[in-house]
């Protein structure tokens, strides 16, 4: 809560009035000193509810809350597919891989992702074979990966 009217309307939608007039709750660092008595009253009232239920509640009552996701939940989001969180490039065996692009999105600097990072030892003949020190690796019996 960042100000006593988020707070009241916490109190409201957990219908505990009562807290609002709590001397101990009465400012952010009093809530934040004795958020161990409060956390179990959250507690109890959010487990009566879905999470995306709980978050409905709370934003129409002017809380800012969100559903907390998984990752799977999140990558596959309507609004990580709307700001193009995730892109599919093609593997060189020819299947599809979804991966994260620039998490940041500039109008005049377009960013993203250009292209996958190396198969296990598909460079190894390029750094064996231009590196100094890996050249003499590999006239010592140090042999690229197949």
């Amino acid at each position: 809560m960042t100000n006593g009217g988020e707070w009241a309307a916490l109190c409201s939608v957990l219908d505990r009035p009562d807290l609002v007039s709590e001397p101990r709750f009465q400012c952010n660092a009093g809530r934040h000193l004795h958020q161990d008595s409060i956390d179990p009253i959250i507690e109890e009232w959010t487990l009566q509810h879905e999470r995306y239920q709980a978050m409905a509640f709370l934003q129409a009552a002017g809380v800012p809350a969100g559903a907390v996701l998984d990752q799977d939940e999140a990558l596959s989001s309507p609004q990580a597919k709307s700001r193009g969180f995730l892109t599919t490039l093609t593997r060189p065996d020819g299947k599809q891989q979804p991966y994260i692009n620039m998490r940041v999105q500039f109008s005049r600097t377009p960013a993203g992702v250009r292209g996958q990072g190396p198969l296990l030892g598909e460079h190894n003949s390029y750094v064996l074979g231009n590196s100094s020190v890996c050249h003499a690796k590999s006239k010592n019996g140090l042999k690229p990966a197949v």
